[in-house]
């Protein structure tokens, strides 16, 4: 995600709209993510269940050349893993759309061609 864009919810959103489309296709879907913001959001959804592995401590290996020596640093980070479960009105069924403006009331009847 491009920078300007991130924070947006726009990342999240996608992930959950590839995941239902696996799961409507009778796939199973599961996530991993050392990225915070987007683990935290899984956990307090209803469309992610969290795996055994949630929370786990993952060791990552870097290295570092900024001394001029070649040296290796390790770094735990955090990870979260989680199963798609979807929601239960599916994709196939979309929730109805309410009009947020109401319709104003057309003041011509018939047809336009007997006015």
């Amino acid at each position: 995600m491009l920078p300007d864009f991130q924070g947006l919810g726009i990342g999240v959103r996608m992930s959950d709209a590839v995941a239902q489309i696996h799961l409507d296709e009778g796939k199973r879907y599961y996530s991993k993510t050392a990225h915070p913001r987007m683990g935290e959001y899984r956990n307090k959804s209803s469309l992610w269940r969290a795996t055994s592995m949630n929370g786990s401590f993952q060791s990552e290996d870097m290295m570092n050349s900024k001394s001029g020596f070649n040296r290796t640093l390790r770094i735990n980070k955090v990870c979260f893993s989680h199963e798609f479960v979807g929601a239960s009105n599916s994709l196939k069924q979309p929730a109805p759309v309410a009009d947020p403006v109401a319709p104003k009331e057309n003041k011509f009847t018939g047809n336009w061609w007997d006015k």
